[in-house]
């Protein structure tokens, strides 16, 4: 099992929170999300969705173009 980790903002955050918010901290330092894009520019977003979605799209052709042996 990993050691849990804490950057230095959220354990401030902690440090000046509500119980309730040091409970939904300590749960996603357990539990940590996979990915979480959240952010307050939409422009932003949509252009790291493109950017992922061709990504994945060259990612895909390229494996499709070479020969697999099985």
């Amino acid at each position: 099992m990993k050691e849990p980790k804490i950057s230095a903002n959220k354990l401030v955050e902690y440090c000046f929170a509500s119980p309730q918010r040091r409970n939904v901290i300590i749960q996603d330092i357990i539990r940590p999300k996979n990915f979480l894009l959240d952010t307050r520019y939409n422009d932003i977003e949509r252009a790291m969705m493109f950017f992922i979605e061709a990504a994945v799209l060259t990612i895909v052709a390229s494996y499709n173009s070479t020969e697999h042996c099985c």
